[in-house]
């Protein structure tokens, strides 16, 4: 059994009917075989059309908001790298850092994270304080948790493993 591939224009949705509390729309056919039909005449309830107008609407705000948070996130990801790559050239000058982080905001949802040289006797280390998201500060203190955990099994792993070898 083959199936219809029928391709159509759709036209705007009428204004609501208000006799016939209907919506009507003409679709044209654009492509198709000769077994479609030319036009096709859609009628819904007025209701209904409202129903899908505003679940459009709510999947619309919900890709809309989507595309701002990954924007928001990626911009202080970016911030986050930047401040990073800045503190690592400082360190690589011999500066060393109290780093500290602040609760977070939960007015401005942001978390301060301060790096204070611990050593005054070079001009190049300097105070930096930046600001970033708490979402994204959740996130990295849980990878370098993780890389914590992984370090410290590496070296349980180890010990068990050299007093092994020493048994044998």
């Amino acid at each position: 059994m083959l199936l219809k591939k029928c391709k159509y224009d759709k036209e705007d949705w009428s204004d609501c009917d208000n006799t016939t509390n209907t919506v009507d729309r003409v679709m044209t056919l654009m492509d198709g075989e000769e077994e479609c039909e030319p036009t096709i005449n859609v009628t819904i309830s007025c209701s209904k059309f409202a129903r899908i107008q505003q679940r459009k609407a709510r999947i619309m705000e919900r890709k809309n908001e989507k595309k701002e948070n990954k924007m928001f996130i990626r911009e202080q990801t970016n911030i986050w790298k930047e401040n990073k790559k800045i503190v690592k050239e400082q360190r690589r000058l011999r500066c060393s850092f109290d780093v500290t982080f602040s609760e977070c905001d939960p007015t401005t949802n942001m978390v301060t994270n301060s790096y204070i040289p611990t050593t005054d006797d070079d001009e190049s280390c300097e105070n930096r304080s930046f600001e970033y998201s708490c979402g994204l500060h959740e996130r990295l203190m849980e990878k370098k948790r993780k890389r914590q955990d992984k370090r410290a099994n590496r070296k349980i792993n180890m010990k068990e493993f050299k007093q092994q070898m020493l048994l044998i």
